[in-house]
């Protein structure tokens, strides 16, 4: 039988590798990350799977803000040339 761990370090570390990789990020929402992700990720390393989230979550706003730009730029365009 294997003891229960507790998720509260996992967390911790978790937090801190986040706040390491975007510094400007509030500790609240490095936490809320750490919740969410410890049920699906909680057997790998915190560090490996902060890295790994962040790397996606700047993909992902990056994806946004591009769609974002042109679809106000496409507007304007379509709204010059009529």
């Amino acid at each position: 039988m294997q003891k229960a761990r507790s998720c509260f370090p996992w967390i911790a570390r978790y937090c801190a590798r986040t706040l390491e990789l975007v510094p400007s990020l509030p500790g609240p929402i490095a936490v809320k990350w750490a919740v969410s992700g410890f049920p699906y990720c909680g057997d790998a390393e915190p560090e490996e799977a902060a890295e790994k989230f962040v790397k996606t979550w700047y993909a992902q706003e990056k994806i946004r803000s591009t769609e974002s730009l042109r679809r106000f730029f496409g507007e304007q365009g379509r709204r010059i040339t009529q």
